[in-house]
């Protein structure tokens, strides 16, 4: 498909049943230099012959092209058959190009075929806001030093496309001394199975520290959505391995340096007299009050209570008392 930047794709004869003995019907989707293919499948019905979709009916597509065509010898990234709930329904090309081949043999059926939508998005949209370390193929450094805006994304090579297979990469995060360092994992998926991380082809190891010799806090394998691990110090290293020979889309993330509070301990600050910081470190549960609680709280006074857990942990509260004063209605008219 090219000149536009959006459209639709059908099977042959759709709604209706798709001919049979159809060999080698190639769909080919090629953008701009600088951009990567979308496609989507909103229905999908071919005839499934096989758990592997590798004979009888099937859509095989072709994702991490060089060029804009493909031959016997093009290695393919997935094979479809079945109906939506048996198959990927969003597939991202690498590069401009983006190719599938859909393939019916002689055996009687009434299926429909499938019916989807393209469109050309910017591969910029998918850069990794770091600087390439020399001599590697996917590792990169993120310095707070080094930039102007504390924040910014990283993703696993390809992404959103499949990650390649036998990859290692290294994301290294400094930050300055008084700053600590947040990593948000918006989406993983990683190839899938019935098995621990400690055995996955595939996994995101992440360390407190600068290099893989620092405390693991976190290791991801299959699918995760929006997990948050901080740094107990400035430097945190995250570290992804695929070993595996059916790849999953991978990761997108964000990170922030963030200034590290030094609030007292469980107590007030120098500051403001009320705020103050409870962490993991120094103790698990606790209490914490208004000031003057149980009696009556000053006026013209704003506290904060800043709750710090380590890697993965989250922060649970609960208000055993509350009592705050609530204008009604009139205070606001």
């Amino acid at each position: 498909m090219y000149g536009k930047e959006h459209g639709i794709f059908t099977s042959p004869n759709w709604p209706t049943p798709y001919e049979r003995n159809t060999n080698c019907l190639l769909y080919t989707f090629v953008g701009e230099a600088d951009d990567i293919v979308e496609l989507t499948f909103d229905e999908f019905d071919v005839q499934k012959n096989s758990n592997e979709c590798l004979s009888g009916d099937f859509v095989r597509i072709f994702l991490h092209l060089n060029g804009t065509s493909v031959d016997e010898a093009t290695p393919w990234n997935s094979v479809l058959c079945g109906t939506e709930v048996d198959i990927e329904q969003v597939h991202y090309s690498a590069g401009r190009a983006l190719v599938f081949e859909f393939h019916s043999d002689g055996r009687h059926g009434d299926n429909t075929g499938f019916r989807g939508t393209y469109r050309f998005i910017k591969k910029k949209n998918y850069r990794v806001d770091g600087v390439a370390v020399p001599n590697t193929t996917c590792s990169y450094s993120f310095a707070s030093a080094n930039r102007t805006e504390g924040h910014g994304h990283f993703y696993s090579p390809l992404y959103p496309s499949t990650y390649p297979a036998n990859m290692r990469c290294l994301y290294s995060f400094v930050a300055r001394f008084n700053e600590r360092v947040r990593i948000t994992f918006d989406k993983i998926r990683l190839q899938q199975g019935d098995y621990s991380c400690l055995t996955s082809p595939d996994v995101i190891i992440v360390h407190d520290g600068k290099d893989q010799t620092a405390r693991v806090i976190a290791q991801f394998c299959n699918t995760h959505y929006f997990v948050e691990l901080l740094s107990t110090g400035p430097d945190m290293l995250v570290e992804f391995i695929s070993r595996s020979k059916s790849p999953g889309q991978g990761f997108k993330a964000t990170y922030h340096f963030e200034e590290e509070l030094h609030y007292a301990e469980g107590g007030p600050s120098s500051g403001s007299g009320c705020d103050q910081l409870f962490s993991s470190t120094a103790s698990r549960n606790g209490t914490f009050s208004s000031p003057g609680y149980p009696d009556g709280y000053p006026a013209d006074t704003r506290c904060t209570y800043h709750f710090s857990g380590e890697g993965i942990e989250r922060a649970q509260i609960v208000f055993l008392d509350f009592d705050l004063y609530k204008p009604d209605d009139s205070y606001h008219t």
